[in-house]
């Protein structure tokens, strides 16, 4: 359960990394709508989860998608003294912009985690801004981190995805992650897949699967 809490910990503070990018080119809003994908069927013996206002699919093994499974994590974080109630005070500071986390329960440590903010300027000057920003962000937690590759690419109806691969070192464990960022009118829904390092290119398939399944309800 530590190491889950630290994997979550670890997207969150991706999350809080964008907030000075934001603020630093408000004037660039991005205001060209993306299509909207069509709600695709889930491979044979994946399920399709629930969150506010997006669906996954992701293999029978996973489990989440509710706010019930964050305020558990939340309420453990607690329990883990003074560095996890920071990570805990960081995630109440970002609960508006978390709205959906599973996780594999046959994985330690492997998680999904999809929030969204306003855009701000292209997809690339944000994976750009953002791969300047998160060396000093880790550091205040007393972490590692570094961008490995950023590239934008086609994703079903979506022209324009933003692909980041990180690398990161948080309180002991080894860490990797893919962020996709789509752009949707003047809304960045950011979806992080993170694992050991160790296991990221055996589930990385998984990972780039699950992403064309994502269907996000607009109403």
């Amino acid at each position: 359960m530590k190491k889950l809490v630290y994997l979550l910990a670890s997207a969150i503070f991706l999350i809080t990394a964008c907030g000075p990018f934001q603020e630093a080119i408000q004037n660039a809003i991005a205001g060209t709508q993306t299509p909207q994908p069509q709600v695709s069927i889930c491979p044979e013996g994946w399920s399709r989860l629930e969150g506010r206002g997006v669906e996954l699919c992701l293999p029978g093994t996973w489990d989440g998608g509710s706010d019930e499974r964050l305020e558990k994590t939340l309420a453990r974080l607690r329990t883990m003294g003074a560095e996890g109630e920071r990570m805990a005070s960081q995630l109440e500071a970002n609960r508006n912009t978390i709205i959906f986390w599973a996780f594999n329960t046959d994985v330690v440590g492997m998680n999904v985690l999809i929030a969204n903010i306003p855009a701000s300027g292209t997809v690339s000057q944000f994976m750009d801004s953002q791969c300047q920003l998160i060396p000093d962000h880790y550091k205040q937690i007393g972490g590692t981190a570094k961008c490995l590759e950023t590239n934008v690419v086609p994703l079903g109806a979506f022209q324009e995805v933003g692909r980041l691969v990180i690398e990161e070192k948080i309180s002991g464990y080894d860490l990797k992650a893919i962020q996709y960022t789509i752009p949707q009118g003047n809304t960045f829904w950011l979806v992080y897949f993170t694992t050991p390092s160790s296991q990221y290119s055996e589930f990385l398939p998984i990972f780039e699967t699950a992403i064309t399944t994502l269907n996000i309800d607009q109403k």
